[in-house]
């Protein structure tokens, strides 16, 4: 059994997916704050099922207070250093986006159906999946819940699951399952249950552009390693014709 965020946390170049995303979010949280833009703002990014770009744009409708948002920055750090490093910065990206889209498209889903929506769709909702994920990943590891209260993966994945959907389906239960039902998709993605789809795995251009990356540094590596060899050879060979040029003239000498 683990203890903390015992994971091993790459160079901050290498997941720096993350960071972009919660930069983003904090240029989203501070334009909110400023007078006249902030509402404009709102206006085009938060979630409403007439403008369709709404359902992936709205988490970045960072409209809530510093303490709550200083609080997701830092647990989004805390699972993108994990999840970036294992999914790839494509793999986390498409988790993230992937997760928000699925929720909000579900929802929208519900609310033409007639269910009641007492929530819109926030950053929450991707957050709590990428948290499923951590859990399905990590099940015994055991972190301290607000630096007090020691709880395994699994647990901080259910939790996260229950509070997403008690949050979403107050007014309507129906609703918080819709908006739920992407955490179950994270957690058997997690658990390796889906059997076309093993985690870890990334968009086919995601894919090919890593293997023409790793393609490339290793046909750089191998000239490299043919040229120090042909070099190699070239110096034995003078060595050998400068060895046999000195034997050449010891037998000279001495038959004269």
């Amino acid at each position: 059994m683990r203890s903390n965020w015992n994971v091993d946390r790459p160079n901050r170049l290498q997941f720096n997916a993350t960071l972009g995303l919660i930069v983003a979010l904090g240029i989203s949280f501070v334009l909110h704050w400023l007078p006249g833009i902030g509402a404009t703002l709102n206006k085009a990014v938060a979630y409403d099922f007439q403008q369709p770009w709404t359902l992936l744009t709205y988490v970045f409708d960072a409209s809530m207070g510093p303490v709550g948002f200083l609080f997701l920055c830092w647990w989004l750090y805390m699972l993108g250093s994990y999840l970036e490093a294992s999914l790839g910065r494509y793999g986390f990206l498409l988790a993230f986006f992937g997760a928000a889209l699925a929720s909000s498209i579900l929802m929208t889903v519900g609310l033409a159906l007639g269910v009641v929506m007492g929530v819109p769709p926030s950053v929450g909702l991707p957050v709590s999946a990428l948290t499923v994920l951590w859990g399905a990943r990590n099940q015994t590891t055991v972190i301290k819940l607000f630096a007090l209260i020691p709880i395994m993966g699994k647990w901080v994945a259910a939790l996260s699951a229950f509070v997403t959907v008690f949050s979403f389906g107050y007014n309507s239960p129906l609703m918080g399952v819709l908006a739920g039902a992407p955490l179950l998709f994270m957690w058997l993605y997690g658990t390796n249950r889906i059997k076309f789809m093993r985690y870890g795995d990334v968009p086919s251009i995601a894919s090919a552009k890593q293997v023409k990356k790793e393609t490339k540094e290793f046909d750089d590596y191998m000239d490299k390693v043919r040229e120090r060899e042909h070099k190699r050879k070239e110096k034995d060979k003078l060595r050998e014709m400068l060895e046999s040029s000195l034997q050449d003239e010891d037998d000279k000498e001495e038959e004269s």
